[in-house]
């Protein structure tokens, strides 16, 4: 079973209520079965396919742009759809126990309360999940919190599972009790991750140097002023050392640098690793550069209240 576009499947064009033109191609809906060729069971599915409890459920689209989504059940066996459920919904996602289910998102709907942070307007949007009998009558809301943006569902049996914004968790539906819940994800994968190998042909001790001294060049001794001297690439900036810390994979090079004027009695410092997460080599092209443009744009240096020293004297930049 599977969903794709037939040559009579029409190009749609839509004027918004806000005067805006919008286009969609709706789908069609094929069953294969071995038997012969694709068998074409419906038109115009633009909401998808959902399944779920040993069945599978269409959503037809709408007609107008504020007419609500038939819900079909795909008859496999007949190769059709049943006729439409008497109920429709604007945004459905699953049909279990029944009930359809439908997400809405609605502003300041979080779970836990005091969820929200703050710090994106897009995240003081909550989802809510409308639980709407399939025969019809009263439904029933359930707050789910900040989901993805395009959220993703998955059932298993009563349950449908979605993945949280957070990314560490997943929030359970369970359409039977109309209640939710959060599991947050705490796996360890260490042990199942391979093990880092260094990039074949690569002399890592000739890259390492080279790079060592491309970067010295650069932070120490690459920039001269109008009268033909040595100046600091940055202005009242001194880069005191360019070194090389680590083992592979974790080689990087470290500088350490001061602005006394700005900063007085601050060591500042900045690391580049040279290698990626899968131990190939991963140079430093515009580290001086993007370091420049760090210290001369704003924010440029934290302020001395945010100057918290590590145990070695140097705050990390």
């Amino acid at each position: 079973m599977y969903l794709a576009w037939t040559a009579d499947d029409p190009l749609v064009k839509r004027i918004t209520a806000q005067n805006v033109v919008d286009f969609e191609r709706p789908t069609s809906l094929f069953v294969v079965d071995g038997a012969g060729p694709p068998h074409l069971v419906g038109r115009r599915l633009s909401g998808g396919l959902f399944t779920g409890g040993g069945r599978v459920w269409a959503f037809l689209e709408s007609r107008g742009e504020h007419d609500p989504t038939a819900i079909c059940e795909v008859l496999l066996d007949r190769r059709e759809l049943a006729p439409p459920l008497p109920v429709r919904c604007d945004s459905p996602v699953a049909v279990l126990a029944d009930r359809v289910v439908e997400l809405r998102s609605e502003l300041g709907r979080w779970d836990p309360p005091g969820d929200a942070t703050g710090e994106d307007d897009d995240l003081d949007w909550g989802a809510v999940a409308r639980l709407v009998p399939a025969t019809g009558g009263p439904a029933l809301e359930v707050v789910l919190g900040r989901l993805e943006l395009a959220p993703s569902v998955a059932a298993v049996g009563s349950t449908l599972w979605f993945w949280s914004r957070a990314g560490d968790e997943l929030v359970a539906l369970d359409v039977e009790s109309a209640t939710a819940r959060r599991v947050r994800l705490a796996v360890d994968l260490g042990p199942f991750a391979p093990v880092v190998q260094p990039p074949p042909g690569v002399d890592l001790a000739a890259y390492e140097q080279d790079w060592l001294a491309i970067m010295r060049h650069r932070l120490q001794d690459g920039w001269v002023g109008r009268d033909g001297q040595p100046v600091s690439f940055v202005g009242g900036v001194d880069v005191e050392s360019v070194e090389l810390e680590g083992r592979f994979p974790d080689t990087a090079i470290v500088a350490r640098f001061r602005a006394e004027e700005e900063r007085p009695g601050v060591l500042f410092a900045r690391r580049w690793l040279l290698y990626d997460g899968l131990g190939n080599c991963d140079p430093p092209e515009y580290a001086d550069i993007h370091l420049m443009e760090d210290l001369m744009t704003s924010p440029g240096l934290p302020p001395m209240s945010m100057c918290v020293s590590d145990d070695d004297g140097i705050v990390w930049y």
